[in-house]
């Protein structure tokens, strides 16, 4: 069976929850309606891309499901059923920001391809965000030999990613970090020991990038 059909069975029984890779994101965007279209890159079923269209936003939401994507239509964003490891669809600098949230773990592609993709359609902004495998809960599961909570088989996570591995492709990949928004798993813990230890401390994390001047 191959990985589209694994998730497509995935989105026929689940749906996205408000989350905080969702809350930051909205809060870190600079982008106006006027700006241009927004594309929700792995945007599976579509909620970010609903709040988005609600405050006046034009959105493309582009995933390998086409049952997540029937359900992003129905919110009226624009559809595009693709797999993400490939050399995305649209031309350069198509959007005026484009949001990667918990996509990166999902994919078999070396992050720093898919990156200078996304670079390559932006205009200026890339909102990044992924969850951060040596938090400290992981390290110690995998200490006793506990399979971690996440990454979980089947929604698809198939990469551990980092903190310090997702700032080191940034970087690398012709993007400036203008902002970064962190959380612990729990949020009666203050954000100020994500802040000091984001290795070990932030579960989830985003990232405003923007694009460099060439």
């Amino acid at each position: 069976m191959g990985k589209e059909s694994i998730n497509d069975l995935y989105w026929k029984s689940n749906r996205q929850n408000l989350s905080f890779r969702h809350t930051s994101a909205l809060k870190l965007l600079r982008t106006k309606p006027e700006d241009g279209p927004i594309l929700d890159c792995g945007g599976g079923d579509g909620l970010i891309s609903h709040l988005l269209i609600e405050k006046g936003y034009e959105v493309v939401c582009i995933d390998n499901s086409k049952i997540a994507l029937s359900r992003a239509k129905e919110h009226g964003a624009k559809v595009f059923v693709h797999d993400l490891n490939e050399i995305l669809p649209f031309k350069d600098e198509k959007f005026a920001t484009i949001l990667h949230l918990s996509v990166l773990e999902h994919l078999i592609a070396n992050p720093n391809q898919v990156l200078k993709e996304l670079a390559r359609v932006t205009k200026k902004d890339i909102i990044i965000g992924t969850t951060n495998w040596c938090h400290w809960m992981f390290r110690f599961q995998n200490l006793f030999g506990i399979y971690p909570r996440f990454p979980r088989p089947e929604k698809g996570d198939i990469r551990w990613i980092s903190y310090s591995l997702t700032k080191k492709a940034i970087l690398k990949n012709h993007l400036k970090i203008v902002k970064t928004d962190m959380c612990e798993f729990s949020p009666r813990i203050p954000k100020i020991f994500a802040r000091i230890w984001p290795n070990l401390t932030a579960m989830n994390f985003n990232f405003l990038c923007e694009k460099k001047a060439r």
